[in-house]
């Protein structure tokens, strides 16, 4: 019967088509004019006369078929049927009494096998059937991902597999509609199958599945079941898909690997390059190995393009080895983490082929760091055995150098901190001076990403050094900025009209930046070298004096402006001359230039997130800051103070005593600086009665010292107050710390007889 019906709504369709009707086009309408008439502007309206007959109003469409459908499969051939026949009117009735029928899940999967999927995307994607068209498209996908997930379902399809040709295509068919989720049950099958006839039908239905199964296969090619990796590869040739040719290049090559698996590989290369596997043996393993390094460096470097989908997540499939039974898997992941981990496979794989390659050594070790840490670093890096922190600390200081010079060079501020935290544990005096190619923790203290330049100047100190080494200036500065509450970072806008210059850089100030504005590149440059906090660059394209070239070469070329973001910005159409800049320089981008806060944001945001690691929580800079306070604490004492300059940081410490978690260490610190602020500073803690007592004491102790060192430079107003708050102690032992300081004023012989007389005579026992 139902064959019947379909037998009929086919002729009907056939005599509608014939019939020689001019319809319109699904989703159009059609305009009709009176003959002879023109349109001419708005059309006046005549007020509804109450007496004029009623409008007739159109008859109810008249379907082509010869009966009305009935039945879940009947009305959903009729909606598809009058789509086509571009009748959106009926396709939207049949589709609503579809709806009303309330078709189950078991209906609902019956009609996609039949039909496939297409159909329903086409469906939904017609505003004429909208929402409703929408609604059927949710509940199929609904029902499709239940029966996906059903294990008793696709092992019944793949046993089917094995039976008559008939039963083999149906399964088939069914298979490739549910997609490539089932591809990881047919490799669990081929991991746990031996019989020949078996893994031959499983492979053929893995090559059915086409070019979708080759992102799984690639996973299981990091099997370590070599009847699994064997399918793997054997299946990838012929399908023929060149996505899988750099992930088969190592089997090809890899002398560890056997004669047999080595020829498999060779073939499905052959089959998918269309060459002849006895050219491809003439292929040398260390051209490959370059090969796969070349692709892990456009990984590590994010020059490798995914499509992230709406959730801003890709689709990465693993292998999972302790999963039971060993299977291969999709997980939604950030494209910067999918590209660490595919890159440091290709890193990995051209490493063993490779080994004592120094270069493949540093870039494995960096991008195994970085994808070891937590972006955020909310979570300290993993460390113990088997982690890749042990391991570069048994890999020794110069490949972990190499890896940190690579990371810097790449953009990877999460990858430098990690490294810079072994090197921690690593370096020596002798690193801070570094080779030819200079000390990498020098030059983590001028990436411009805060975090990174924090680990890297506590790094220094905690290697010691016993005299000056250069950029030792960028020590404190990194420590001053960190102790600062807010640590805003500058930034530098180059702009020869002060108008426009200072718009922009006021849109800069409420990105979070402290704005600074040059007119010339000259000047631009002179600023940025000269300041320590300039954490981003915008050149106009037609900067002057030097112009944008000149400017360019000198900002790259001087080590204290080196790696300084610099963003170039002008008009939409971006000049051909720029492109070579962006070429030839590192962390150099161009936008269109914005007159509102939130259209740069949205151009800069996604440059600097490339070079950045993530902000700091508030957590992590109330760390960082009282971490700041303790090593300004440690220069000033000992001998560490004839090689550091504490100078740039007295502004920092003397805002950091009032702050009760700080002022134990920024007391000690700033005292050690020889100023009248510092002394004046200590002064105004110790007379501060709102003030804990025990920092009051410490401020008092701290000021004799410093008078003595440096001289009396408080006013007479200070030294008052100072007397008059030793006359009234409130606080023995404070009392004692402002005696000290009485001391060192110099009193007259008057002022010490009354004193001395305040001491009362000595006791009989």
């Amino acid at each position: 019967m139902p064959q019947l019906r379909c037998q009929v709504l086919c002729l009907a369709a056939l005599l509608v088509l014939l019939s020689g009707i001019d319809m319109p086009v699904c989703g159009q309408v059609a305009k009709k004019q009176p003959a002879g008439k023109k349109s001419a502007g708005k059309k006046k309206i005549a007020p509804k006369d109450p007496a004029a007959p009623a409008v007739r109003q159109p008859a109810p469409e008249t379907s082509p078929l010869l009966t009305e459908p009935t039945g879940p499969e009947e009305l959903f051939r009729a909606t598809s049927l009058m789509y086509r026949l571009a009748r959106p009117n009926l396709a939207r009735k049949y589709l609503q009494q579809l709806l009303d029928s309330k078709p189950d899940e078991k209906t609902l999967l019956q009609l996609r096998d039949r039909h496939g999927p297409a159909i329903f995307l086409q469906l939904a994607g017609a505003k004429e059937l909208q929402p409703l068209s929408q609604q059927l498209l949710k509940q199929v996908n609904a029902a499709f991902r239940k029966r996906g997930a059903d294990p008793k379902y696709i092992n019944g399809l793949l046993d089917n597999l094995e039976g008559t040709a008939a039963q083999r295509d149906v399964a088939i068919t069914t298979l490739r509609n549910i997609g490539p989720t089932v591809v990881p049950r047919i490799v669990e099958r081929i991991a746990a199958s031996t019989n020949a006839d078996r893994l031959t039908a499983m492979q053929e239905a893995l090559v059915d599945f086409g070019s979708p199964a080759v992102p799984p296969l690639i996973a299981a090619l990091d099997a370590n079941i070599p009847r699994v990796q064997g399918a793997a590869v054997s299946t990838l040739g012929r399908i023929g898909d060149v996505d899988a040719v750099p992930h088969l290049w190592h089997f090809a090559f890899d002398p560890r690997a056997s004669a047999a698996m080595r020829a498999n590989a060779q073939e499905a290369l052959a089959r998918i390059l269309k060459t002849s596997a006895a050219d491809l043996r003439k292929v040398a393993p260390a051209s490959v190995s370059q090969e796969l390094a070349r692709r892990a460096l456009a990984h590590f470097r994010g020059e490798y393009r995914w499509q992230p989908g709406p959730d801003k997540l890709v689709e990465l499939w693993n292998w999972q080895p302790t999963a039971n039974p060993p299977t291969i898997a999709a997980q939604r992941v950030a494209p910067r983490f999918a590209s660490l981990y595919v890159g440091a496979r290709f890193a990995r794989r051209a490493l063993e082929l490779s080994p004592e390659n120094r270069k493949l050594q540093a870039l494995y070790l960096a991008m195994s760091l970085s994808a070891a840490a937590d972006p955020t670093w909310e979570k300290p890096l993993p460390r113990g055995r088997g982690t890749a922190y042990e391991t570069a600390l048994a890999a020794g200081t110069p490949v972990v150098q190499d890896a940190l010079r690579l990371s810097l060079k790449s953009n990877d501020a999460t990858a430098a901190v990690a490294l810079l935290l072994v090197l921690r544990q690593l370096a020596t005096r002798d690193d801070l001076k570094g080779g030819t190619d200079g000390s990498p923790i020098v030059a983590a203290m001028n990436y411009p990403d805060p975090r990174v330049q924090f680990v890297a100047a506590t790094t220094a100190l905690n290697v010691d050094p016993d005299k000056s080494f250069r950029g030792i200036t960028r020590v404190v500065a990194i420590l001053a900025r960190s102790l600062n509450s807010d640590g805003a970072a500058a930034g530098l806008v180059v702009n020869a009209s002060l108008q426009q210059g200072a718009s922009l850089a006021g849109i800069l100030g409420q990105l979070g930046y402290e704005p600074q504005l040059a007119r010339t590149g000259r000047d631009g440059f002179r600023l940025a070298a000269t300041r320590g906090d300039i954490e981003l660059i915008l050149l106009q394209a037609n900067t002057i004096r030097w112009p944008l070239s000149q400017t360019l070469a000198n900002l790259r070329a001087d080590s204290r402006t080196a790696n300084i973001p610099i963003v170039i910005y002008g008009p939409a159409d971006r000049p051909a001359r720029i492109e070579s800049h962006l070429r030839r320089y590192a962390m150099v981008t161009y936008i269109t230039e914005a007159t509102q806060r939130d259209t740069l944001a949205l151009q800069l945001d996604p440059f600097l997130a490339s070079i950045k690691s993530s902000p700091l929580s508030p957590k992590q800079r109330a760390e960082q800051r009282s971490a700041a306070a303790f090593w300004l604490n440690r220069i000033a004492s000992g001998k560490r103070s004839l090689i550091y300059d504490l100078r740039p940081a007295e502004s920092a410490l003397s805002g950091a005593v009032t702050d009760p978690k700080l002022a134990e260490d920024a007391l000690p610190a700033l005292a050690a600086i020889a100023s009248k602020n510092a002394q004046q500073t200590l002064q105004m803690m110790a007379v501060n009665v709102t003030a804990d007592v025990k920092f009051r004491r410490l401020a008092a102790t701290l000021l004799a010292t410093h008078i003595q060192r440096y001289g009396l430079l408080l006013t007479n107003t200070q030294v008052a107050a100072l007397r008059k708050l030793h006359a009234t102690p409130t606080d023995a032992e404070l009392a004692t710390a402002m005696a000290a300081v009485i001391g060192t004023l110099k009193p007259d012989a008057k002022r010490v007889g009354q004193r001395l007389k305040s001491i009362p005579l000595p006791k009989v026992p």
